[in-house]
């Protein structure tokens, strides 16, 4: 079951045929119809079944797509995302394909709804499969590796099973290692379903959008002890996650719901499709900028657009409630943790390492890498060995700044970069040139002075005449000569003030020195 942040072919939604949401799918049609297909379902038995009204509404607001497609489907409400399907990839006749699960939904006397999942996988023709154990895809949360993580409220739908069993039986179904399980927030205006999704997201792999809410409200504590079990855990990579807090918008009256059935205006309830992101806004300006910012800070590139959901709100959804992604046809995925930052210098040679896994053989992968302000990226092979690929970058000097990309091509045309929003998003990480500082057990006595130096310094700890180095932090070699014991070094006056390496050799070795000129 893949992560909602990997590839997609496109995304579901169903036609409302109201005043206050008709605006809002056709808002969202228009900007997902840019990133990938859209399917709008709507009603056979509307007096108009050719949807001719539904797409003259469209186009009165903009929406010329012809990748938006209309399939006839009955359902009770727009809540998609809860009735499903689930679409992920499962064995059919000794086959990985594409396929649509069936959890059940019938707790909330909404038939048409909880029929969906099967209507659709009929019209596709597709693979089916329906579930044993009753829950919303809104209440799950799936990384598609190792951690899934389930609202509570799944174990009230499923009793008399033991959490354990449900646990075992989602794990099996997601296909992740570990399902934890999280209290949902009782009085924060979530709604019936308590739905996971108006209080977690899960940008990648690695990082967790959380809501956050002012600490005089009832469900502070117990969304800050559901942080605090999430910080105890590791993501697929064997790292903690990054926690990125979103503040939840207050009501029109600057206030928030302290009851199940109010209103919850979060930012955690935004679709990712491919390389854009749709996220709900709520007519406030300070919450609203906000929440694009840090969607902004931690999307690498992503196209970022906001939704007025406030109609939504009222009804316990946002943007995510009303929208099902739906899965590229074959599976292929890249598994690789992300480079970012601050790293240690490795030479002029830094290799990057990943997986891939998917249905079908893998015909090639690349590595796409830029220095610096370059414009474009420069393409390299990644070698497929065992146990690791790699691939690497080459001529990398102390002072680069590296940009980089993936790229997973598989022989039945299938295609993914990581990020998805690659070439315009990438990775960025660069040196700490504070970190170097070599040294051995023999030349440990050897040191400079003075330093930070202005025009001379002296090497102390060396018995005869050594050959020393000077080098700026892009490795290129600005001066060189003999040093003696107890004799001045003059710096060439022709160096710029900043951060140089000393290399010192003798015959025990060499050592390198961070050295400052004024």
């Amino acid at each position: 079951m893949p992560a909602e942040y990997e590839k997609n072919e496109g995304v579901m939604l169903t036609w409302p045929y109201s005043a206050d949401m008709d605006s809002v799918v056709a808002e969202i049609s228009g900007y997902a119809a840019e990133s990938g297909d859209v399917w709008l379902i709507f009603n056979p038995d509307s007096t108009v079944t050719d949807t001719s009204d539904i797409r003259a509404f469209l186009q009165s607001t903009g929406n010329n797509h012809n990748n938006i497609f209309f399939i006839p489907g009955y359902s009770n409400t727009v809540l998609i995302r809860e009735y499903g399907p689930m679409i992920g990839y499962g064995v059919f006749d000794q086959l990985l394909v594409r396929y649509l699960g069936d959890p059940v939904f019938d707790a909330y006397n909404r038939p048409a709804d909880d029929s969906i999942p099967k209507q659709l996988a009929d019209y596709w023709q597709s693979d089916y499969a329906a579930y044993s154990l009753a829950f919303e895809p809104g209440n799950v949360l799936t990384d598609g590796e190792k951690n899934a993580f389930v609202s509570d409220a799944i174990l009230e739908e499923n009793l008399p099973m033991s959490e354990e069993e449900i646990k075992q039986q989602l794990a099996q179904l997601l296909n992740v290692s570990e399902v934890t399980t999280l209290q949902a927030p009782q009085k924060s205006g979530g709604g019936p379903m308590k739905s996971l999704d108006m209080f977690m997201k899960l940008l990648d792999s690695e990082t967790m959008l959380i809501t956050e809410i002012p600490d005089t409200l009832p469900d502070y504590n117990l969304i800050e002890n559901n942080v605090s079990i999430i910080q105890g855990m590791t993501n697929t990579y064997e790292s903690p996650y990054k926690i990125v807090r979103v503040q939840a918008a207050p009501l029109d009256n600057g206030k928030y719901d302290t009851t199940l059935n109010g209103e919850l205006r979060s930012y955690t309830n935004a679709l990712i499709l491919n390389n854009l992101i749709l996220i709900p806004s709520y007519n406030n300006p300070q919450y609203d900028s906000a929440a694009f910012h840090l969607y902004k800070d931690n999307t690498y590139g992503m196209t970022i657009r906001m939704i007025d959901a406030t109609k939504l709100s009222a009804i316990h959804a946002a943007v995510h409630t009303i929208t099902k992604e739906k899965p590229q046809e074959h599976f292929l995925r890249i598994n690789h943790k992300k480079i970012e930052n601050t790293q240690d210098y490795q030479g002029e040679e830094y290799t990057i390492t990943c997986m891939a896994n998917g249905d079908d053989v893998l015909d090639n992968m690349w590595l796409y890498y830029r220095f610096n302000d370059d414009t474009s990226f420069q393409k390299t092979t990644i070698h497929l060995v065992c146990p690791t690929y790699y691939g690497v970058i080459e001529n990398v000097h102390l002072s680069d700044t590296i940009h980089y990309y993936l790229e997973a091509n598989a022989i039945n045309g299938t295609t993914v970069t990581y990020p998805l929003s690659a070439p315009q998003g990438y990775f960025s990480f660069w040196f700490d040139v504070t970190a170097i500082d070599e040294t051995n057990e023999f030349l440990s006595g050897i040191s400079i002075a003075p330093n930070p130096v202005s025009g001379y310094f002296k090497i102390k700890g060396i018995g005869k005449r050594e050959y020393f180095e000077l080098f700026d932090v892009g490795g290129r070699k600005v001066q060189e000569g003999i040093a003696e014991p107890g004799r001045k070094v003059h710096l060439d006056q022709s160096l710029k003030p900043g951060l140089y390496l000393l290399k010192v050799s003798t015959d025990q070795g060499y050592r390198t020195i961070k050295l400052l000129k004024q």
